[in-house]
């Protein structure tokens, strides 16, 4: 599932690693390659060591409205979910009912993403 190219110079339907730049790429499409314009984010998010993999929206599972598009990834794929800073306890809470109360996601493991005000860097810490 995360590697489907379908030739050598496909760049989607495989995982990419982000890289991370200084400044953003052009802001004119007519110069942008697909690496700069779908894996380039800014230094600040390097912590987070980002891969992504894009995929046509026809290939999609699910549309919600017009822009929200769903795909079916193996289960077995998602070891676990990072939740982040500003996450409600509402939102976490959800999350956590979903993940229980699935049989195929019983083995996925959260964490919670915190602001260490000492370091003032991003801890992650697990879930019991």
């Amino acid at each position: 599932w995360f590697w489907t190219k379908k030739a050598d110079t496909d760049e989607i339907r495989h995982l990419r690693r982000v890289t991370y730049a200084e400044a953003l790429p052009s802001r004119y499409l007519g110069d942008l390659a697909g690496q700069d314009l779908f894996y380039t984010k800014l230094k600040e998010w390097e912590y987070e060591q980002e891969w992504r993999i894009i995929r046509p929206l026809a290939e999609a599972s699910q549309r919600l409205g017009t822009d929200v598009y769903l795909f079916d990834i193996p289960p077995e794929s998602i070891r676990g979910v990072i939740k982040g800073i500003k996450t409600t306890a509402t939102a976490s809470a959800e999350l956590e009912s979903i993940l229980r109360g699935d049989p195929n996601l019983g083995h996925v493991q959260t964490s919670q993403a915190r602001l260490s005000s000492e370091t003032n860097t991003i801890e992650i810490q697990i879930s019991p």
